[in-house]
């Protein structure tokens, strides 16, 4: 019933706000708007303005207003004619004046007076400057979304192209499909849109369908600072994927694109598992696309599918295993917990050695593997890459209906498609063959659009979508008949041995998300003097059936900590502590009861309204608000929704908090768009406009952050055992106490909840920029951007320990909950050049840019810990942001070769076509910490920092030095408090100059005092990457009809086979063997695709 009130009340709200009047918006289709003037500059009022479709036959018409204003809105993407008629002035014809989604089009129209010439005839510029907002925004064009070479297939890539966008590296990617940061924002805080029709994963954000047919899509609009109060649902980017339709010409095409090893150098990951030749696979792309008219000017169709088939051995990490020898040594211990590492590797092996683990003395211990210095027994270790052959499966299809009439317009989408993978080794990627899982699912768009035009002054647009997806991630057939299956999942914190075994389910799996979207959009406008107004509602109701990740099984992370050793004491090992059955002072445990599903109707409402004014006929002004509201449904209808601040020391255990709902999210819009009429040796004839903008926009929840409630106490009850919880060497047998866990409520549980006050994250979005025309028809663009980020999401520990000691509530255990204290703040100088005509088209761009927070997302980006180091104080973790990235530039070109010969010749020399995009961008940056060891003593492990010492010390990690007793320096230093300080992975004396970073030494260790450590966050930097992708292509034009060619192209991605550095294994932990090795950070080797194209 609660579901079924929604939806009336939903279509009772839009019946009321379709009798309210009438307004087109820009996200489905665009709007042509500039001034008419003669030769002096002096306005036209009263002139007639016709424009018309060339493709589609539909033609709109307006009078300019009293400041010679005009302005056209609802208009069908395209090439339109635009003519304009005065009296006592030539007929002006302005022809391929281009049409974008969700953008305005601003064509200014010089008349001359009438004297013997009837018309003239003039083209629009490709890129003319923005006259009529303060908006920044993009379109990528179809030459681009089809021909430029960018590896995902996917559009809404081609975002990286823009100034203020960057890449982010993968272990920063939380979100589906393909992710960017824009303007130092979070990933998540990005929009994305099909046809103007919500295209987002309300799970954990980015898209839900992910487009990878690029014959499909007309073009990618990119809004990414001030836009209108039309947008909004993220802070960070709007991104609007448009998709072809039919035209009066009937028009297709058939294509097959070929992926394999055969074709492939050798990759940075290839070489790192010492394979001697790239990975085998063979993936294979083909499909088609079909248009054209059904009743020409008024009934078109559209129609294409495309099927993705690849076998092989997919992309994947490389891992760190046991050597032969590693393996041996093991095998002669004949220890429990070995033997069960060494069941779950099978014959599985490094093929050489990278370093050795010390795990003490051992009697068993074969003569070759003890340590000739400290007399300890050693496991070998070294790099894997897996190499068993996988399969990627994949289709969709869209169709499309365009239906014109005089004064309506009305399209019909439906897009279907469907993935399967297995294994999966993306969402899975440190799982051994026994434990693998796969992942499937459907993502399924339905659109309706209706405007009708009253009158040439008001308009209305009215658009319903149903979405539907249905992911899964499972086991495998094979994984879940394992005897293992059910085992809790087992891994070290080391970083040699970087693994899971056990079970299969690491607290992740089975997990999915079943999401349908029902979105209603009506949007009026009317124009009355020199004002265009718009008033909008966007209103969806949203279905969430969530099968969230649970820890049913349990996991065990075995830490090191504790004293090893006799004679000379050492801190023991993760592998020595496991091997002990301890979990290690910095180890945790925890298994989980209940119900892993979670089924919810929510909604989500938006109400704007906007006006653009034009004051004068050189000067716009834009102003709006936008209203959005989210109710805390997938929070509330759990159990226990949320954590009070005020009463978690005295509150009885459980009690149900709610979540307050959020109903104060205002977002007001300014901008302008003022062209000089002065300095025309500086600024040009109306060649030159200055713009700015500012607004305040919302980022939408996501049912992550509520299944994460639902699956920890007290919705969820079970056992958890925290870092330090236990002295000495941690809890001994741990597997045995997660076995015999109970479903027993308790209060000393681990909790994770939401703040009972949580609140949408609030960013500020602002610019100052000036768009030039330049010769050679390039348009240049210089902008200052600068974003705010308030009450962003962020995890807080709100029960420390003190000291080491107890915790704060002493009735309570660990309790951490997202709120609203996480901040950022970006400022960056964003420039660009662009042309967009003719056979030849580039878009350079470069950003200068600093971004700082104190937290980057709810999960783990840099460093160990999502939590701040001192939990008190938000400002300790104050730095640059995982997503800054100081400098950026890209350069994405297109050529073609026109056909302009004749005979032979033509075949031979014209229609060849280059297209490229090159890319340079500052590292990633990474925080250095102490993993597995609380040295402040606030019951945290992976959120301790060290003290700076000499930060020109050198770092030798070797597994020649790094091993205690080796007499070696490694560049960590350790301080206990007697003035004295020592290496701290191998004991060695030695003094401050030689330490890069010091640990200071608690009092659980000996030392004197909890300290936090000096070293900020994010303060270490990878080296930065280039990327060149390149494109070299050929196109024959078929004898037998105009129209129709045949294409040839080949795409090289990484042509130079450049292997860059910091995108893999990212390792800030000074307690890893792996610690910023920059070697193992390597990816990269060159690909080829091959494609072969019909089309007419």
């Amino acid at each position: 019933m609660r579901h079924h009130s929604k939806i009336i009340l939903t279509g009772l709200v839009l019946s009321l706000l379709a009798l309210a009047g009438t307004l087109c918006a820009q996200t489905t289709k665009g709007t042509i708007a500039g001034v008419v003037t003669d030769a002096q500059g002096l306005v036209v009022p009263g002139a007639s303005v016709t424009a018309s479709a060339i493709e589609l036959g539909e033609a709109r018409s307006t009078t300019t207003g009293a400041q010679g204003e005009y302005r056209i809105e609802a208009l069908t993407l395209g090439k339109y004619t635009l003519a304009v008629k005065a009296s006592g002035f030539a007929e002006t014809v302005v022809r391929d004046v281009v049409v974008n989604a969700s953008l305005i089009t601003a064509t200014n129209v010089e008349l001359k007076i009438a004297g013997g010439i009837e018309t003239v005839t003039v083209e629009a510029g490709a890129e003319t400057i923005q006259t009529e907002s303060g908006e920044l925004s993009k379109t990528i064009p179809q030459v681009d979304v089809k021909d430029l070479p960018y590896s995902s297939l996917n559009p809404y890539q081609l975002a990286v192209t823009l100034p203020g966008v960057s890449t982010v590296a993968s272990r920063d990617d939380s979100t589906n499909g393909t992710s960017f940061t824009v303007n130092g924002l979070r990933p998540r805080a990005n929009n994305f849109l099909i046809d103007g029709f919500d295209n987002n994963d309300n799970g954990i954000m980015g898209q839900a369908y992910q487009p990878q047919n690029t014959e499909a899509v007309q073009e990618v609009t990119f809004l990414t600072n001030a836009y209108a109060a039309e947008f909004g649902r993220g802070g960070a980017s709007v991104s609007n994927l448009t998709f072809r339709s039919g035209s009066n010409a009937f028009h297709g095409a058939a294509w097959e694109q070929y992926k394999g090893a055969s074709l492939n150098a050798l990759s940075a990951e290839d070489r790192l598992g010492e394979l001697k030749t790239p990975a085998q696979f063979v993936e294979n792309i083909f499909g088609f696309r079909f248009g054209g008219p059904v009743i020409k000017n008024k009934l078109f169709f559209f129609a294409t599918s495309q099927w993705d088939h690849f076998h092989g051995v997919p992309t994947v990490p490389t891992l760190s295993l046991p050597t032969a020898a590693g393996f041996a040594t093991l095998q002669a211990l004949n220890n429990t917990n070995g033997n069960l590492m060494l069941g779950a590797l099978g014959n599985i092996q490094a093929p050489s050695s990278q370093g050795t683990i010390p795990i003490g003395a051992r009697t068993a211990c074969p003569a070759t593997a003890v340590d000739p210095v400290s007399g300890q027994c050693q496991v070998d270790w070294g790099y894997f890459r897996r190499n068993d052959i996988g399969k990627n499966l994949s289709r969709e299809w869209t169709a499309r209906a365009d239906y014109n009439l005089t004064n309506d317009s009305v399209f019909v989408r439906y897009t279907d498609s469907y993935n399967s993978s297995s294994p999966d080794l993306f969402a899975n990627p440190n799982a051994l063959p026994y434990a693998d899982t796969q992942q499937s699912g459907p993502s399924r768009i339905f659109g309706l659009m209706w405007a009708h035009t009253f009158s040439p002054t008001v308009l209305n647009e009215l658009r319903f979508s149903a979405q539907q997806i249905d992911f899964t991630f499972g086991p495998t057939a094979a994984t879940e008949a394992n005897p293992m299956a059910h085992l809790p999942t087992l891994y070290l914190d080391s970083g040699t041995l970087d693994f899971n075994w056990g079970g299969y389910e690491q607290g992740s799996f089975p997990q999915g998300r079943g999401h349908k979207n029902f979105q209603f959009q009506d949007a009026v406008s009317w124009t009355r003097g020199t004002h265009t107004m718009k008033l909008g509602a966007d209103l969806a109701v949203l279905l969430v059936q969530d099968q969230f990740p649970f820890n049913s099984d349990g996991l065990i992370f075995f830490g090191a900590g504790g004293t090893c050793g006799t004679e000379t004491t050492y801190t023991c090992s993760a592998l020595e502590n496991y091997l002990d059955n301890y979990l290690g002072t910095g180890g945790t445990a925890s298994r989980s009861f209940g119900n892993p599903r979670q089924s919810v109707p929510t909604n989500q409402q938006a109400y704007y309204f906007q006006d653009s004014w034009k004051f004068h006929s050189n000067l716009t002004l834009d102003f709006g608000v936008r209203y959005e509201y989210q109710p805390p449904d997938a929070s509330n209808v759990l159990a226990y929704p949320a954590l009070s601040r005020q009463n978690i020391g005295s509150a009885v255990f459980p009690l149900r908090t709610l979540v307050q709902s959020d109903r104060n999210n205002f977002g007001p819009r300014l901008g302008f768009a003022y062209t000089p009429k002065f300095w025309t040796s500086v600024f040009g004839q109306d060649k030159t406009v200055i713009r700015g903008g500012w607004g305040m926009f919302y980022d939408a929840f996501f049912t992550n952050i509520s299944d994460n409630t639902a699956g920890n106490s007290p919705n969820a009850t079970g056992k958890s055992i925290t870092a330090g919880s236990t002295p000495g060497r941690g809890l001994f047998d741990p597997l045995t106490e997660i076995a015999t866990a109970t479903a027993t409520p308790s209060p000393f549980t681990t909790v994770t909840s939401v703040d009972r006050n949580l609140r949408n994250p609030l960013i500020h979005q602002w610019n100052l920029n000036v768009q030039r025309e330049l010769p050679a028809r390039l348009k240049a663009e210089v902008a200052y951007v600068g974003t705010r980020g308030e009450r962003l999401w962020v995890n807080e520990q709100l029960n420390p320990r003190v000291e080491g000691d107890a915790r704060i509530y002493t009735n309570r255990g660990s309790l951490v909950i997202r709120g609203n204290r996480a901040d950022s703040i970006y400022h960056g100088l964003q420039t660009s050049v662009t042309r967009q005509v003719g056979n030849f088209a580039i878009r350079g761009s470069y950003t200068y840019s600093k971004a700082i927070d104190n937290g980057s997302d709810v999960f783990v980006t840099s460093g160990g810990a999502s939590r701040w180091q001192n939990v008190f104080d938000p400002r300790s973790d104050r730095g640059p942001s995982a997503f800054n990235r100081t400098h950026r530039a890209v350069i994405s070109y297109t050529y073609e070769v026109p056909f302009k010969n004749n005979g032979l010749l033509k075949y031979i020399a014209d229609g060849w076509f280059t297209s490229g995009v090159i890319s340079f961008q500052s590292g990633t940056p990474e925080t250095i910490y102490v993993g597995g060891y609380d040295q402040n003593g606030d019951g945290e492990a992976y959120n301790d920092r060290p003290n700076w010492g000499n930060p020109k010390a050198p770092l030798n990690y070797s597994s020649a030095c790094n091993s205690w007793g080796s007499g070696c320096i490694t560049g960590i230093g350790q301080d206990d408090g007697s003035g004295q300080l020592v290496d701290w992975n191998t004991g060695a004396p030695g003094n401050l100059s030689q330490f890069r970073y010091i640990v200071t030494l608690n009092p659980v260790y000996g030392g004197t005092k909890f300290v936090n450590g000096n070293v900020s966050r994010n303060n270490f930097t990878y080296p930065g990457r280039q990327d060149w992708n390149l494109s070299l292509g050929k196109r024959f034009m078929m004898p037998y009809k105009e129209g129709h060619l045949i294409e040839l192209r080949m795409d090289m991605f990484n042509a130079f086979n450049h292997a860059n550095l910091g995108v893999n294994n990212l390792n800030g932990d000074i307690n890893s063997a792996n610690f910023l090795n920059q070697p193992l950070t390597a990816s990269g080797g060159r690909t080829v695709t091959l494609w072969a194209k019909y089309s007419f």
